[in-house]
């Protein structure tokens, strides 16, 4: 059982499953929690979708899941969500998302307040870019990590003519 007082977890390298995560997930104990890390552990869309409907997770700020396979159905459930109001930093890197993905996460308006968004070496491309360049929710965003992703002189053009970032480092 996880103490009340928790504001950090790193459940990185340990094997955890997507079943782990619901259970972690729906326990009111992490109530207080604001720091999640689960990162290297073939999570799937499975864990997205737990995280995404966690009643325990309101004050959240940052959910790093590095290394996983949430892929762009899984980060549907995270960006459709409601449940997770506080969250400023989102990194994602290592997780099979698409231009799916990034329409999604362009589409999003649950993800207003979002500061940091991380989703080096997944499969954006040029697509993907292009969607986020035309994101009009995002605005608060100041660090955005890309690399490695397949995206070419005309992506880059393209997102560095956009006027909808503009507190981007």
């Amino acid at each position: 059982k996880l103490s009340g007082d928790y504001e950090t977890l790193d459940f990185s390298f340990i094997k955890l499953s997507d079943n782990g995560v619901k259970a972690l997930v729906g326990s009111r104990s992490i109530k207080q929690l604001k720091r999640l890390t689960i990162s290297n552990n073939k999570l799937t869309q499975d864990s997205g979708l737990a995280i995404a409907e966690s009643s325990y997770l309101e004050n959240l700020q940052s959910l790093k899941l590095y290394r996983n396979k949430i892929g762009d159905e899984g980060l549907r459930a995270l960006v459709e969500s409601d449940k997770l109001p506080s969250l400023k930093s989102l990194r994602l890197a290592h997780n099979g998302i698409g231009p799916i993905g990034a329409k999604l996460l362009a589409e999003s308006k649950n993800l207003c307040g979002l500061r940091s968004l991380g989703l080096s070496e997944n499969k954006l491309g040029d697509e993907g870019i292009k969607y986020l360049a035309e994101a009009r929710n995002l605005k608060e965003l100041e660090i955005l990590d890309l690399r490695n992703n397949s995206i070419t002189d005309d992506g880059a053009t393209v997102f560095s003519t956009c006027s909808h970032f503009p507190n981007i480092q």
